[in-house]
């Protein structure tokens, strides 16, 4: 009998009974969306205007686990289960006995498949619309949220990601051979491009130096799969450029599963692999990850990070190499193909090799001078900030000669084991338009005495451009607030409209006239400075932190004292009780503990060996004027606790080099027993 067909290639018999067996994954779907969007806005529907936004914003952004969860799986079962037939050698050869061609079979099962996803999505999108009403975001802007636009693109959204997943599901169907492999294949492709990403970010970091992968290199390698985006609560996959991205991926999956299917073979159903020129790249992409995953995984564990990693890429290819023959082969008697492994390590080798030898010239390139129109300078990986950047000819210059610096000793700046590091991000923003951006983590005596990093920093445009106080109108601020950084108790507030803009005066002078030495110091300050707008202002933020008010600060001290407001935030001999040192090797941080009273005051801890114990107010003040409150890890040197008379206790850290002399002393020289 000769079969019905219509345009399109697509078949009615084949359509209709596509619909009739799996029209229950369209009805799961469609009461999962029910019950978890339509149903709970009618429950709250009296109160949705002034209470909603919260359940309104997860329904439209795809924020409920539930249906979430549908959404990628949906598509995953209507693939396996319409092209189960392909599996089987039994039913294959049955339906491709019937009267119709493979082009109108594939077309229909997709077309049937298509229809079965959607339909859920869209009669929910008409409920939204005909139950939509007012309700506003929290912003200080309040905006409808809850509107025709919003559900549509939410429909949208959805069958872009539903209908994608759907394209996944058929490709792994059509290359595998069994049910249970195009479904682990269907779920890991929708992580395949963020996977890849993210293992080339890891190659890039780790043997590119200068590399840096930025916020924004993160997100486009989350955005290369609408899943991953979701789950990183990230809506900026949805930008023009990702939608035409997803949108030719689907058709180029659709459009290379057709091909696949009419050149597939029918005997193939039950093998791992439908296709023998697919085996080796899966086996080569399974070592290929199995290597870089075990690589990283050794690195942690072993403290010779180089042999560490390739141990790891050894290891963890082999292993992978062999779990992936399995596959392939069904059987766990694999051990005679390994030859295939050798050609893997020869590649995997080269790979390595050419990002190592860094023959495009990555790690050694540097911006022309005469392109650049500005520069940034931070202490995080980023790529994307504009501000604190700087202009001058003389900073940009002195820019690339720190550049040039690094670029020089970058072999042994990549080995160096100092475990004080410093780091350092330089974003030049070039003429037209583009961002040169480069990340290093240098030893910290590396950058303290560079002299063209010292030249910038102490620019008047750098410390304007880093220290927001000097983008702050006094007029604005209600309150400066000093407190001790010891002795919280101890604070001062200042005021006085005259006296605020009096002490931001001096502040702006001693940050102007601050040394790179001074910058780099690990001193601990003597006070925190905190500004407080006034409640009338239009900033968002009411109050921010300042720069650190330190003992170098001359000017500010002064006016302090004048304003017989020093004593109110100083720390003195006479507040301390005692302070306990402990000298620390490379692989201990462990700070002298303190012991406490019946009447929970501390006690004064007893003199050992290891353990020094002062108690002698002009040694006290030699401490608390010379003190680092930042440790670096694995640093060497001296632990102190501070015990303060009220109780309290605080951490400080001397390093070997900037120790009292009678502290060096104490544990250099035995202690004699009575």
């Amino acid at each position: 009998m000769k079969s019905k067909a219509s345009y399109f290639n697509l078949n009615k018999n084949v359509f209709i009974e596509d619909m009739r067996r799996f029209w229950g994954i369209s009805a799961l779907y469609s009461i999962v969306l029910l019950f978890s969007s339509v149903f709970p806005i009618l429950m709250t529907y009296s109160t949705l205007s002034e209470h909603g936004y919260f359940l309104i914003n997860r329904i439209l952004n795809n924020g409920n686990f539930l249906p979430f969860l549908f959404l990628t799986t949906a598509p995953l079962a209507a693939a396996v289960l319409i092209f189960r037939y392909l599996q089987n050698n039994n039913s294959t050869a049955v339906i491709h006995a019937f009267p119709f061609t493979r082009k109108e079979l594939f077309v229909t099962h997709c077309i049937s498949g298509i229809i079965i996803i959607s339909l859920p999505v869209i009669i929910n999108g008409l409920l939204l619309l005909l139950i939509k009403k007012p309700v506003y975001s929290t912003e200080l802007v309040p905006v409808d949220i809850f509107t025709t636009a919003a559900i549509l693109k939410w429909v949208g959204q959805s069958l872009l990601i539903a209908i994608s997943g759907f394209s996944i599901a058929v490709f792994a169907g059509i290359i595998s051979g069994t049910s249970l492999l195009q479904t682990i294949f269907g779920a890991g492709f929708l992580f395949l491009l963020p996977a890849i990403g993210t293992l080339l970010l890891f190659y890039f970091d780790h043997f590119f130096f200068g590399f840096n992968s930025g916020w924004k290199m993160s997100q486009l390698v989350i955005n290369l799969s609408p899943i991953t985006s979701i789950l990183d609560h990230n809506d900026a996959q949805f930008s023009s450029g990702f939608i035409i991205l997803y949108i030719l991926l689907t058709i180029i999956l659709l459009a290379a599963s057709y091909i696949l299917y009419m050149f597939r073979k029918l005997e193939r159903s039950t093998d791992s692999i439908a296709f023998d020129f697919l085996k080796p790249l899966f086996k080569y992409s399974v070592s290929f990850c199995g290597m870089t995953v075990l690589g990283i995984y050794f690195i942690g564990l072993s403290e010779n990070r180089i042999f560490g990693m390739y141990l790891g890429f050894i290891v963890g290819s082999l292993i992978a190499y062999i779990i992936a023959e399995m596959v392939v082969e069904k059987t766990i008697w694999v051990f005679k193909h390994l030859k295939g492994y050798l050609f893997f390590l020869i590649i995997a080798a080269l790979f390595v090799t050419l990002i190592q030898t860094d023959i495009t010239g990555y790690e050694r390139r540097l911006p022309v001078f005469d392109k650049i129109e500005s520069v940034y300078y931070g202490n995080f990986p980023s790529d994307d900030r504009e501000f604190h950047t700087l202009m001058s000819e003389d900073n940009i210059e002195s820019s690339l000669e720190f550049h040039q610096t690094i670029v020089d000793n970058r072999k042994w700046l990549e080995r160096d084991p100092s475990s004080e590091t410093y780091n350092i991000t330089l974003n030049y923003l070039m003429k037209d338009g583009k961002v040169f951006t480069r990340q290093y983590t240098l030893p910290y005596e590396f950058f303290k005495h560079n002299p063209y990093v010292k030249k910038v920093y102490e620019s008047a445009e750098y410390i304007k451009a880093t220290n927001p106080i000097f983008h702050v109108q006094e007029k604005d601020l209600k309150i400066i607030s000093l407190d001790s950084a010891l002795l919280p108790d101890k604070s001062i507030q200042i005021i006085n409209s005259f006296e605020i803009k009096e002490f931001c005066e001096v502040l702006k002078r001693d940050l102007l006239n601050e040394s790179f030495e001074d910058m780099m110091s690990r001193k601990a300050p003597l006070a925190r400075i905190e500004f407080f707008w006034k409640d009338n202002n239009e900033l968002q933020e009411k109050y921010y932190y300042g720069p650190a008010l330190k003992k170098s600060y001359a000017n500010t001290l002064n006016w302090l004292e004048v304003k017989d407001y020093l004593d109110d935030i100083t720390v003195y001999p006479e507040d301390i009780k005692y302070i306990s040192i402990k000298r620390n090797s490379e692989n201990s941080t462990t700070y002298p503990q303190e012991t406490r009273s019946a009447s929970n005051n501390l006690m004064i801890p007893t003199a050992t060996t290891d353990l020094m114990v002062v108690t002698d107010k002009e040694a006290i003040q030699t401490i608390l004027d010379n003190y680092e409150n930042r440790h670096y890890h694995n640093s060497e040197g001296y632990l102190l606790t501070i015990g303060l008379n009220n109780g309290s206790t605080n951490n400080g850290f001397f390093q070997i080099t900037t120790a009292p002399p009678f502290i060096i002393n104490y544990f250099n020289t035995p202690m004699v027993s009575d």
